[in-house]
């Protein structure tokens, strides 16, 4: 695996990492030089976009957490080093003290 993708996987941990502490912003800010495609979303999302998202979307508790554990699973990393592009598919999962049974959701993140 080239040190791109490894630095790009360990992107995509640490954002689950961060959401799952209630870092939000440090969790947008991994994807600052990125467009994101939500599924509930027609068009692409920057970073700041993708925070006002999670901010209206992502209850978070006394405790600063949104008492989540997010899994990333099988995440697909397609390169092109030479023109300095990179596209991830993921699968992560989801649960919560309300829905002990994990929700699936399939993200892309894309280049600018």
């Amino acid at each position: 695996m080239s040190t791109s993708a490894i630095q790009i996987s360990n992107l995509l941990y640490r954002y689950a990492e961060y959401l799952d502490s209630g870092q939000l912003v440090e969790a947008a800010e991994l994807f600052r030089h990125a467009r994101i495609k939500l599924q509930s979303q027609d068009a692409f999302l920057d970073h700041s976009a993708l925070l006002g998202v999670w901010q209206q979307r992502i209850k978070r508790y006394p405790c600063g957490t949104p008492r989540t554990r997010h899994i990333i699973s099988n995440p697909i990393i397609d390169l092109d080093e030479v023109a300095g592009t990179a596209n991830a598919l993921l699968l992560h999962r989801a649960a919560s003290h309300r829905h002990p049974s994990p929700a699936t959701h399939r993200q892309r993140a894309l280049p600018r």
